[in-house]
């Protein structure tokens, strides 16, 4: 019986045994192959992980100056140096990447970076500054109320439809003068009267002479503390971009920049640029929107060339008031029929009209002018209660009663968005990468600061390899938004 027994638990234990090994034969590949497909997913997800870690530790990298000074996000490839490359990009990744990765002893997935490659970037310059404007527009989009942008795109209109931008009446002024010295030449020699003797006086002879001499000593309170700071446009951005002598990314899109854009883009500029009446500290230049306007190296060129493009536009209004009202008008005639009567030349009247006429218009201009920089406002298309010249102390361009400064209509910054209006998008846009470039430069430790090294768009592949024989491939772009 015991003999048996133990046979039977020998068949039994064998009987186990077999089917142990039979289910162990099953469940053990099985349990590897989850094992290892755990191990390939948890690859796969944190390979993933760590290269938007890593992409996003990139963007942290932007440039600071830029950031704090114009509120742009970049990364300057360059980091520091002269030149620029996407390769320093790639190295940095990859140190983030290693970095992130779990390792030492006991690791269950033994990662490691074995390539990364920076595939594509955009840089701010490409595409004639595209992704400037774009970023400029960001900026301000959301601080810009609809209602500011409504009143300056009327201004626009207005001054548009009115001619304010024409430089018709330059030509007109400089053809009446022409006339009117013909008109005395033709007398005097049909008089024969000799060119020795002494000269017809005209009540617009002081105003012509002073439009010789130039407008500024007319509208600045002192010459002397005018800004003499210069810049080298050669070494600027703006000359490389026509030199073609820029870094270029490759990656693009499609955007339409309507004319709501542009003009927040105008506003950015006004609000992160200095200019005559608002100047920003430690700038390369102090007239800074003035230079948009201009493009000159130097200060004073450009604060000289604006005000008189500010001084023919509001010639341009204050000549149509003129004609609008009968009361001016009919002073104006009656002043040119005395002189004609006086020197006896009847044929001078109409040109002598139309000269004192204009010359009282550009009296009123240089006045207005010389308000908006001292603060005050001039209404855009005047009326009988903002006009400030009677015609004896326009002739005699009077400053004796001025004062008080006008505080109803546009300012001076005003002025300049109807000015910007006028700029080719092109020009503006390579005008205000020169001053940001510029005034960077001016920072400590960025004297080699260029554009076209300023990075807000990355397309990167990197090549993870594990120790368990797994290869991952992994594309990722990221961008500031």
């Amino acid at each position: 019986m015991g003999s048996c027994n133990q046979k039977k638990q020998r068949y039994e234990e064998g009987y186990m045994t077999v089917f142990l090994s039979l289910i162990l034969s099953v469940i053990l590949p099985l349990c590897l192959m989850l094992i290892e497909g755990v191990r390939s997913g948890a690859i796969r997800m944190e390979t993933e992980f760590i290269a938007d870690i890593s992409m996003d530790s990139i963007l942290a990298e932007y440039h600071r100056e830029l950031f704090g000074r114009y509120n742009l996000f970049a990364i300057d490839i360059s980091y520091g140096r002269q030149d620029a490359s996407t390769l320093e990009i790639a190295n940095r990744l990859k140190h983030y990447f290693d970095g992130n990765i779990a390792g030492g002893k006991g690791d269950l997935l033994g990662m490691t970076v074995e390539d990364t490659t920076v595939k594509g970037v955009r840089l701010l310059t490409d595409n004639q500054g595209e992704a400037f404007r774009i970023a400029a527009v960001n900026a301000v989009k959301d601080d810009i109320g609809l209602s500011v942008l409504e009143e300056t795109k009327e201004w626009i209109e207005t001054a548009q439809k009115k001619g304010f931008f024409s430089e018709r009446l330059q030509l007109q002024q400089e053809q009446v003068q022409q006339e009117v010295a013909q008109i005395l030449d033709e007398y005097q020699m049909s008089e024969g009267i000799q060119n020795e003797k002494e000269p017809v006086k005209l009540p617009t002879d002081l105003i012509d002479q002073e439009r010789i001499k130039g407008i500024l000593k007319h509208v600045v309170d002192d010459e002397v503390v005018l800004s003499s700071k210069c810049v080298q446009t050669e070494l600027l951005i703006g000359e490389r971009l026509k030199k073609d002598s820029v870094n270029k990314g490759n990656l693009t899109e499609t955007v339409k920049f309507t004319p709501m854009d542009s003009l927040l883009f105008n506003e950015y500029l006004l609000r992160y640029l200095g200019n005559y009446v608002n100047r920003k500290e430690e700038c390369a230049l102090d007239y800074e929107i003035e230079y948009l306007l201009v493009g000159d190296e130097s200060d004073l060129e450009n604060l000289r060339t604006t005000v008189r493009r500010l001084c023919a536009l509001r010639e341009v209004a204050n000549v149509g008031y003129l004609y609008s009202d009968e009361k001016k008008r009919g002073e104006v005639e009656a002043l040119a029929t005395m002189v004609t009567l006086l020197v006896g030349v009847p044929q001078l009247e109409k040109a002598l009209e139309t000269s004192v006429m204009l010359g009282w218009a550009y009296a009123e201009s240089l006045y207005d002018v010389r308000q908006l920089f001292r603060g005050g406002r001039i209404p855009l298309i005047k009326g009988d209660e903002d006009w400030h010249y009677s015609l004896t102390g326009a002739l005699m361009l009077a400053k004796e009663s001025e004062t008080s400064t006008p505080d109803t209509g546009l300012s001076y910054e005003d002025y300049l968005r109807l000015l910007l209006a006028t700029m080719k998008k092109a020009t503006l846009t390579e005008r205000a990468m020169d001053i940001v470039e510029a005034d960077i430069r001016k920072t400590l430790g960025n004297e080699n600061f260029r554009m076209d090294a300023c990075v807000d768009w990355i397309d990167a592949q990197m090549h993870v390899g594990s120790n368990f024989g797994h290869r991952y491939e992994i594309d990722r772009q990221k961008r500031y938004e």
